[in-house]
């Protein structure tokens, strides 16, 4: 019965963490619709598919746990951390209706991928512990790409002077160092 029991508690981990997926790339298609100029439009678009792969990975990961019966004892997402990201994002796709700045477009970008790295990957003191080491360095890598493109993007477009509150942090935490960058 346990092993049920965390069998359905991974699933229903994974649909939050598809749900995230999916809404980021919705965002993406959205700053996407209303960028400035061809390269925004490019970089909008880029991360809007890389999501939607993400979302297709979990759900094959979801599928498998399903069909096989395959337990995740650990599984390093938060999914109240998830709802409250959802609810924040969902404000934010009624703030984008209209068109916003590149500035502001970058802002919700950053805040995205930093968001959802700290309800995904700083959530459990348990991560590495099984297989989920995998996927979740899987993803880590995604959000890092992620990143790297968002910081040409903000360095490609906005003013030298204008480090986001979001990207500040990142590098405060010392998640990541600006050569792993690339920068």
């Amino acid at each position: 019965m346990r092993g049920a029991m965390q069998q359905i508690d991974a699933v229903a981990k994974i649909n939050k963490q598809i749900q995230l997926e999916l809404m980021a790339s919705s965002i993406y298609g959205h700053l996407q619709a209303h960028a400035d100029n061809e390269e925004l439009k490019e970089l909008w678009k880029k991360l809007a598919i890389h999501e939607k792969y993400h979302a297709a990975t979990l759900e094959r990961l979801r599928d498998t746990l399903s069909r096989e019966t395959l337990t995740i004892e650990t599984f390093a997402i938060n999914p109240g951390k998830i709802d409250e990201l959802l609810n924040e994002l969902d404000n934010i796709i009624h703030e984008i209706k209209g068109r916003i700045s590149s500035s502001r477009a970058f802002e919700i970008a950053l805040f995205l991928e930093f968001s959802e790295l700290n309800a995904l990957f700083f959530s459990s003191n348990d991560i590495g512990k099984d297989n989920t080491s995998v996927y979740i360095h899987s993803m880590g890598e995604g959000t890092k790409r992620h990143l790297t493109l968002l910081y040409e993007g903000v360095k490609k477009y906005l003013e030298p002077n204008n480090q986001t509150p979001h990207l500040q942090k990142f590098y405060e935490k010392g998640i990541i160092s600006r050569n792993e960058l690339e920068l």
